[in-house]
């Protein structure tokens, strides 16, 4: 169980680094 409750977290931050990256970007151009 905590196994799997840290790989959802990993995804979640990932999830919210790929949407900030993305914002970065749309604001740089």
């Amino acid at each position: 169980m905590r196994e799997y409750t840290k790989m959802y977290s990993r995804i979640i931050e990932y999830l919210l680094g790929a949407e900030e990256s993305e914002i970065n970007s749309f604001q740089g151009k």
